[in-house]
């Protein structure tokens, strides 16, 4: 009893540190997605310049 208890609070702590995983993540991924996309728009922005000048 004292085992299977453990085991279901074991699987509580397992399920709920994965989600938070999960979801930081999630968000760490959509923030380097948007400073790539940043990135890139700034660097495609300097050649434009460039080839203007």
């Amino acid at each position: 009893m004292v085992l299977l208890e453990q085991w279901i609070l074991w699987v509580e702590k397992h399920v709920f540190f994965c989600s938070w995983g999960v979801f930081f993540f999630f968000i760490l991924d959509l923030e380097s997605l948007v400073l790539f996309g940043m990135k890139r728009r700034y660097l495609q922005g300097d050649n434009s310049q460039g080839v203007g000048n």
